[in-house]
């Protein structure tokens, strides 16, 4: 990005599955998985809410959830 461009940057996270990559970001995931055929298939969704906004503001608690929340993700790939 240029000196003073103002754009937000998107906050990414990601894991490698046994046979691709799941990508998550702060409402959605997406993953990519080679099948038995050699076929990629790719998915995508919404990621499930576990906390509210009282939780997202204490520290401790927040890193728990949003850890829950990516982990929650995997059994929908």
């Amino acid at each position: 990005m240029s000196e003073g461009d103002d754009r937000r940057k998107l906050r990414l996270g990601g894991m490698a599955l046994r046979n691709g990559l799941l990508v998550h970001g702060p409402t959605h995931w997406a993953a990519a998985v080679r099948g038995r055929d050699g076929a990629i298939k790719v998915a995508s969704g919404p990621k499930p809410k576990l906390s509210g906004e009282a939780v997202a503001r204490v520290p401790g608690l927040r890193g728990v959830t949003k850890l829950a929340e990516a982990i929650a993700v995997i059994p929908l790939v």
